[in-house]
């Protein structure tokens, strides 16, 4: 039988065409027209309840249409029209109703929890519009974080960086595992900075892309943000250690380590490099314990 699914928020008049089927395996996925809002549910479902995000085609007519459905079911007062401004448009004599304003470290937690590739253009562009004042894309907005680099984090080294883009989708961009480990060590280090930047990255085990993945036999809470595109795969954060505590009563210093493994040109399949970035981090994770424990020993 066709699953039952939910969308959320309701939208009126909303085209979903449901080729769904319930059976013994979840792979239950969400096609949608380019260029419309026209939804087509497709695969298998079996006791699915957790939600499966999909975008959608012109956000603000869309939350429109949502207004408008909200004010006459809430109120029964009937919305003659839902439109869409251009650039063109004049508004006089209107009325700001409401302003929303969303703190910088939900949108960097929301872009690198869940890869929102989307975000990290828009935050790159952003990005070069603070640093030129002028219409933000990605030439300005690479040379806002190249100055960054250089003048905060990286020093000369930063020139051996390629910025081709925000999200890191594109074959252009270059730099190397050594430079990223040291970008992670410089914000670990920034006492303005590096606590939201921490938080915003997907937690093994527990939420964000790696939610499914360092789930046991890890000593490490283990934070890093991943990446993908045909034949590269990349993995780079931090391994946290707490302190613990040896059987003679000497306590280590919590520790933590940053790590960046970059595979390119690889014929392996996505899962597959996954696995050999879990295996690596799970290495660095049994030498850390085991030097710690040397330690240990040692101050004994």
């Amino acid at each position: 039988e066709p699953p039952h699914v939910q969308m959320v928020p309701h939208v009126p008049d909303l085209e979903t065409f449901n080729r769904a089927r319930t059976g013994k395996r979840n792979r239950f996925g969400i096609d949608r027209t380019l260029d419309t809002n026209h939804f087509t549910f497709h695969g298998e479902v079996h006791r699915r309840t957790a939600p499966h995000w999909v975008t959608v085609h012109d956000p603000p007519l869309l939350f429109g249409r949502i207004l408008a459905d909200r004010i006459t079911q809430g109120t029964g007062i009937k919305v003659a029209m839902v439109d869409r401004a251009t650039a063109e448009d004049r508004f006089a004599n209107a009325k700001v109703l409401h302003r929303v304003r969303t703190h910088m470290a939900l949108v960097l937690e929301r872009c690198n929890k869940h890869s929102q590739n989307l975000f990290a253009e828009a935050l790159l562009k952003r990005m070069g519009r603070h640093y030129t004042g002028t219409r933000g894309g990605w030439l300005n907005g690479a040379a806002a974080v190249r100055d960054f680099l250089s003048q905060r984090a990286l020093g000369p080294a930063a020139a051996s960086v390629t910025i081709a883009d925000g999200s890191g989708l594109s074959r252009d961009n270059r730099i190397t595992a050594r430079i990223l480990v040291k970008l992670l060590a410089h914000m670990h280090a920034d006492k303005q900075r590096g606590e939201p930047f921490k938080n915003s990255l997907p937690v093994g085990g527990g939420e964000g892309s790696l939610a499914k993945r360092f789930t046991r036999n890890i000593h490490a809470k283990v934070l890093g943000k991943t990446g993908w595109i045909k034949g590269v795969g990349a993995l780079s954060g931090y391994l946290e250690f707490p302190a613990a505590t040896a059987p003679g009563g000497a306590e280590s210093s919590p520790r933590t380590v940053a790590y960046c493994i970059l595979i390119n040109d690889s014929p392996l399949a996505n899962s597959q490099m996954k696995r050999l970035q879990d295996r690596i981090v799970r290495l660095i994770d049994e030498a850390v314990v085991l030097n710690n424990r040397h330690e240990t020993v040692a101050d004994n």
